[in-house]
């Protein structure tokens, strides 16, 4: 099975009057640590609607624990997160 992590924070204060640019730069460093846990970055960028100023989706074949394990490896440009999982193909009924 499938599952996305759409992940909700606010940029820290490194990075909040920055220019994405730079915020590309050390999420490509994300992508690193991602990968390690064979969790992909699908997207990240400004979500409208929400409190938090910053969001990114990743999707793995690998559930909660794989994707708690690599946020606490990864310097991650964002704080105060809260993350909804989604199964993206459940299994049939």
């Amino acid at each position: 099975m499938k599952y996305g992590f759409i992940a909700y924070g606010n940029l820290k204060t490194e990075f909040s009057k920055k220019p994405m640019k730079v915020v590309d730069v050390i999420m490509k460093e994300v992508e690193k640590v991602a990968k390690k846990h064979d969790i992909e970055v699908k997207m990240y960028g400004v979500p409208y609607g929400v409190s938090e100023d910053f969001v990114v989706v990743y999707e793995s074949d690998k559930g909660l624990v794989n994707y708690y394990n690599f946020s606490l490896e990864a310097d991650l440009p964002y704080t105060n997160t809260r993350t909804n999982q989604v199964s993206i193909d459940p299994p049939e009924m």
